[in-house]
């Protein structure tokens, strides 16, 4: 990873459960927003925003194990503004629903290596989470 967007990485990182902005994260870098996308896009093959939710919803899953929280609470604990948003995040990443992963008796460090994004790739799904999809 290049040290270009490293501090944009460690701000989202630390502030990932706030309302935070892609222009305060560019800020983070000295970049305008729209250099700091060019350059997040280039360099981590998807966009800032989605570096951010993929960050918030490896959080959700940590608070799964450690916690009893509502979904709702942990949606909002992590930086997502509804449930809505939540959902269709958490599901593009493992391909189940929250309440499903949550609720599975698969071992949850097997459920997260599953997780269809990569830093290198982008957005995908995985092949076994294709035929487990099908």
């Amino acid at each position: 990873m290049s040290n270009r967007i490293q501090p944009a990485i460690r701000c989202m990182e630390e502030r990932y459960a706030e309302q935070i902005k892609i222009g305060d994260v560019a800020n983070a870098c000295g970049f305008s927003e729209s250099h700091f996308r060019r350059i997040f896009q280039e360099i981590m093959n998807m966009k800032p925003v989605d570096y951010l939710n993929m960050i918030r919803i490896r959080h959700s899953t940590e608070m799964f194990r450690r916690t009893d929280k509502s979904m709702s609470d942990i949606a909002y604990s992590c930086g997502f503004d509804n449930v809505s948003t939540f959902n269709r995040n958490f599901r593009r990443l493992y391909g189940t629903s929250p309440y499903q992963w949550k609720k599975s008796d698969r071992n949850p460090d097997q459920q997260t290596q599953k997780m269809n994004i990569t830093a290198q790739k982008g957005w995908q799904e995985t092949k076994s989470s294709k035929s487990a999809n099908e």
